[in-house]
């Protein structure tokens, strides 16, 4: 889920992107209680992950996830 660091409230429309190491680019927006999804389908196993939130008027984040081991 998505929410914004001082007043924690939910952020809906945020952009997620998933960036793999495999080439795969996915994206997703957060629902009006801040959560997004990714299919299992979607999600390769040994492939390391780059996460970037973005949303109008906040800083964008990103981090890093994988499915390898």
């Amino acid at each position: 889920m998505v929410k914004d660091d001082l007043t924690l409230l939910y952020i809906e429309g945020a952009k997620v992107k998933l960036i793999g190491s495999n080439g795969t680019s996915i994206e997703a927006k957060t629902d009006p209680k801040g959560y997004y999804n990714f299919g299992k389908t979607q999600i390769a196993p040994n492939t390391s992950y780059e996460i970037i939130v973005d949303k109008d008027n906040y800083f964008t984040v990103s981090g890093k996830i994988t499915t390898v081991g």
